[in-house]
């Protein structure tokens, strides 16, 4: 969805290429199929670098004194750079024959690659951080992760004309570390989908239904597998209410495996991987309470967005609301012990009325995050830059 708010924005004024590459996952085998990408008239996906390929890029960075330089500089880089060093510029640059006026790159990763590109084209770079890497890495206590993120931002950082995260606290603290660099806050995005008087309704009551509790994010991310991993094992054993446990999003089959499909006190386990749009929507109408039990992380929780426009109540966490200024008790139930978490659920499982009154203000407070209200935003933000880029651009060629 990120990745979308960011394409319905600058295909606003511009046209757009696409550049996929394999730290976040592959593009879609058609994608021009994928909604997010139907924004682009130019699509690549790079893949993932052979051998060769890998040592070709090396070579081509190091034999340019420019990123030759930053790359010494960076020192050890994060296995994700890897796949986007500088010298994959030269399998852009071919494809691209027309005036490039911005390189956009998504996450941290991207950034010596886009910088590279950027000085190439003599255009402006911006990136999306989206959350602050080499923090995260520090709060789970992984010092040499945290160490070669920070390095990154240190040798690559100062090229970006802006970089955008989706939570305000961590652009207040990213503005502390990195004082002469222009942070600003792009928030996450959802689509509202249903108006709210359809949304404003509980789940079909079938014969011997059980209360039904969903829990949906990508669980290869080790903030939300710790999480998961904490909900199953700390709170589904105190609950008291018999109920059924939805578990949505990508899994490892390891996982799925230890989790299983078992009951956990008096509750249900039911672990049903990646789903689609369709299959997700229905999963949302389906729950009586969504819980989102976030320990560590950054940014802020697409999935509560996504929850809160379903129209459903949520339990979450002070990590899993963190860069969202709601409020507990009024759009959401916020505890972090295991014994707060499983009180919370349990009070909205028995009381339709409190579940009732979290949804509706849930649902008026996201409406501020729609994903045009938010491409609008951001669109302003990034055409500023081109804007000027364009002018600075008009003004060298005069003189």
């Amino acid at each position: 969805m990120r990745v979308g708010v960011f394409l319905r924005a600058l295909a606003r004024r511009h046209r757009v290429a696409v550049v996929g590459v394999p730290v976040a996952g592959a593009l879609p085998h058609d994608p021009r199929s994928d909604r997010l990408l139907r924004s682009a008239e130019w699509i690549v996906d790079l893949g993932l670098p052979d051998t060769a390929g890998y040592e070709r890029s090396l070579r081509d960075s190091l034999l340019d004194p420019f990123d030759r330089r930053r790359l010494s500089e960076a020192g050890e880089l994060p296995v994700s750079v890897h796949a986007a060093l500088p010298g994959r510029r030269g399998e852009i640059l071919g494809l691209i024959s027309e005036p490039v006026a911005l390189v956009h790159v998504m996450r941290t990763s991207l950034l010596p690659l886009g910088a590279s590109l950027a000085r190439r084209f003599r255009s402006a770079l911006t990136v999306d951080l989206d959350d602050d890497d080499a923090q995260l890495a520090a709060t789970v206590g992984d010092a040499r992760a945290a160490q070669q993120w920070s390095s990154v931002l240190q040798a690559w950082l100062a090229d970006a004309a802006v970089a955008t995260l989706a939570s305000p606290v961590e652009v207040r603290s990213m503005r502390d570390r990195w004082p002469d660099v222009r942070f600003e806050v792009a928030p996450n995005a959802v689509a509202l989908g249903e108006p709210p008087s359809l949304l404003d309704r509980e789940p079909a009551r079938k014969a011997n239904r059980r209360p039904a509790i969903l829990v949906v994010a990508n669980f290869t991310y080790g903030p939300n597998l710790d999480g998961l991993q904490w909900f199953v094992a700390e709170v589904l054993p105190l609950l008291g209410t018999a109920t059924l446990c939805h578990i949505v999003g990508n899994i490892a089959p390891d996982v799925t495996a230890a989790i299983g499909s078992r009951t956990v006190g008096r509750t249900e386990l039911r672990v049903q991987g990646f789903v689609g749009h369709a299959e997700l929507l229905e999963a949302y109408r389906d729950a009586d309470v969504v819980v989102a039990p976030i320990r560590v992380g950054g940014g802020t929780r697409t999935k509560l967005l996504e929850a809160f426009a379903a129209g459903r109540a949520v339990v979450t966490t002070t990590a899993g609301a963190a860069g969202l200024d709601i409020v507990d008790g009024e759009q959401a139930l916020v505890a972090d012990s295991s014994d707060a978490f499983a009180e919370a659920i349990e009070r909205l499982l028995i009381d339709e009325a409190t579940r009732r009154r979290l949804a509706r203000a849930a649902r008026r407070w996201v409406e501020r995050f729609d994903v045009e209200t938010v491409a609008v935003e951001v669109e302003a933000l990034l055409c500023s830059v081109t804007d000027r880029t364009v002018s600075a651009k008009a003004t060298r060629a005069r003189t």
